[in-house]
């Protein structure tokens, strides 16, 4: 059609015919895409900056201190009994931060996110910096939480601002202790699902 743009896909091929050989492809042309995708991002970005946050969220429960509770003594438990912790003391510290945040994990959730993401970030940078090799405790992984409460709880730029955070916080992390393509991939995964949860959870209720 004249006036009109179109994209060939495919390699060009080559068919015999009596007049010798013909050129062609073995696709059909397709007309280019009408709207760039940029579009669609940004109106996303758009309608998440200007959510607002819920009503009145339900501040703690029983069940929030139940889980400091059980993630505080896993952390104690794991301090004593392993012996690979360079820094116990420290590793210690920025697990029972992270799990007391999850109190306030509902009426604060960005001000959750950057005093337990910051502890962690500060973390891993302190050990990056004194080039000390050893993880720190496994009971941070009550971090899965907040991603969740973060995009359950929070306003959108509250949300967008504190998934930086926790982005920024995985890269660090990911440069002090390589885990590979598949852990990398793994950890963005879990975490990203987290907040993906958080979202559904709150668009479901609210409509």
């Amino acid at each position: 059609m004249a006036g009109r743009s179109s994209v060939r896909i495919g390699r060009e091929a080559r068919f015999p015919s009596a007049a010798g050989t013909a050129r062609g492809s073995y696709f059909r042309p397709m007309s280019a895409l009408p709207r760039p995708l940029y579009a669609f991002a940004m109106v996303a970005l758009r309608s998440l900056w200007a959510e607002p946050r819920p009503p009145q969220p339900r501040a703690r429960a029983r069940q929030d201190w139940l889980l400091v509770v059980a993630l505080v003594g896993w952390s104690l438990v794991e301090t004593v009994l392993r012996d690979d912790l360079a820094w116990p003391p420290a590793a210690l510290a920025v697990a029972v931060v992270v799990a007391l945040t999850l109190l306030w994990r509902r009426t604060h959730p960005l001000a959750s996110v950057v005093v337990a993401f910051g502890a962690l970030t500060a973390f891993d940078l302190a050990r990056m910096a004194a080039g000390v090799e050893s993880w720190g405790l496994n009971s941070i992984a009550g971090a899965l939480v907040l991603p969740y409460s973060l995009f359950r709880w929070g306003a959108g730029r509250e949300a967008a601002k504190g998934l930086l955070l926790i982005l920024v916080w995985l890269v660090v992390t990911n440069v002090a202790d390589p885990v590979g393509a598949y852990g990398t991939v793994a950890g963005f995964g879990m975490f990203l699902f987290s907040a993906a949860f958080g979202a559904a959870i709150r668009f479901q209720t609210t409509d």
